[in-house]
C-alpha cells in the first residue's frame, strides 16, 4: 500500500478528534511548519464496551473527510496537539480497511464511459423522455395555478 518513505502516525487534533494516516513528515518540528500532508485520513472514534473483565476500548475508523475524492489532505500544523506513531498491529487494521474503502469505490463509481452507454440504452433514452414531458407538465400545471384565490371563509 504504501512506500518506505511514509510512515502511519495517529494525530490529536486542536478539535479533540483522532486522526490516522500516512505521512512522509517525520512531524519532529511542527512548531516550525505550517502544514503536513497527510494521506487517506481516518477519523478514529473510541467506544468503550462492558465485559466480564471490565471495560474495553475499541476503535471504529472512518473516512475524515468524505465528501472528497482526494487521497491526500492538507492539515495545518497548529490544528495538531500531538502526533505518535501507529502501533503496527493497528496500522495493519487501517491498510485493510482502507483497502476496503477503495474496493468499494471502485466498485460503486459511475465513469463517463458508464453514462455515455446507459445515455446510447433505448431504455433509458425512453426514460429520461419520458421524465423530461412530467416535468414539462408539471411546470404547465403549475401555471394553470397562478389564478388560484384562496377562501373567503376563515376556519378556527
Amino acid at each position: 500500500m504504501t512506500d518506505s518513505s511514509l510512515s502511519c502516525k495517529v494525530l490529536r487534533l486542536t478539535n479533540g478528534e483522532h486522526i490516522i494516516g500516512y505521512t512522509d513528515d517525520a512531524c519532529e518540528n511542527l512548531a516550525n511548519a505550517r502544514s503536513i500532508m497527510f494521506m487517506e485520513p481516518m477519523l478514529l472514534t473510541s467506544i468503550r464496551i462492558p465485559r466480564p473483565s471490565g471495560i474495553a476500548e475499541s476503535y471504529i475508523m472512518y473516512p475524515w473527510m468524505p465528501l472528497t475524492d482526494d487521497k491526500v489532505i492538507e492539515i495545518n500544523s497548529a490544528c495538531i496537539v500531538s502526533v505518535a506513531n501507529a502501533r503496527p498491529s493497528f496500522r495493519e487494521q487501517y491498510e485493510k480497511f482502507v483497502d476496503q474503502i477503495n474496493e468499494q469505490t471502485n466498485e460503486t463509481e459511475i465513469t463517463e464511459v458508464d453514462i455515455n452507454r446507459l445515455s446510447t440504452s433505448g431504455s433509458i433514452k425512453d426514460l429520461i423522455e419520458k421524465l423530461t414531458e412530467d416535468l414539462q407538465s408539471d411546470d404547465e400545471e403549475e401555471q394553470d395555478h397562478g389564478n388560484w384565490e384562496p377562501p373567503t371563509r376563515t376556519l378556527h
